[in-house]
């Protein structure tokens, strides 16, 4: 049974990988643009300290969104590149990510 989520609510998903040594996280939610500068920089190093590794993150570039692009890219540039590896994913319109036509 799925868990019966609220729009915009984090849905985590937990699932066993190398026969339990290690645990797949599948996280999706919203939050408000605007996050503190130093909670990110915080999530980043606590997810990168806990897997070993930076986090792979994907930055979509859309026409019409460029001041929240700008806002994000910003957010990121205070990020330890150690803890971050940012891809940028360009779409020509919304929506292309979404699947729509």
């Amino acid at each position: 049974m799925r868990v019966q989520t609220k729009p915009g609510q984090f849905h985590v998903t937990l699932r066993p990988a190398a026969g339990g040594a290690f645990t797949e996280w599948r996280i999706s939610g919203s939050t408000p643009t605007a996050i503190p500068a130093l909670q990110l920089q915080f999530l980043m190093q606590a997810i990168a300290l806990w897997s070993g590794w930076p986090v792979a993150l994907a930055l979509s570039v859309e026409l019409g969104t460029a001041a929240w692009f700008s806002w994000w890219t910003d957010a990121l540039a205070g990020v330890e590149p150690e803890h971050v590896q940012v891809e940028y994913v360009i779409f020509q319109d919304a929506s292309e990510e979404y699947g729509g036509g």
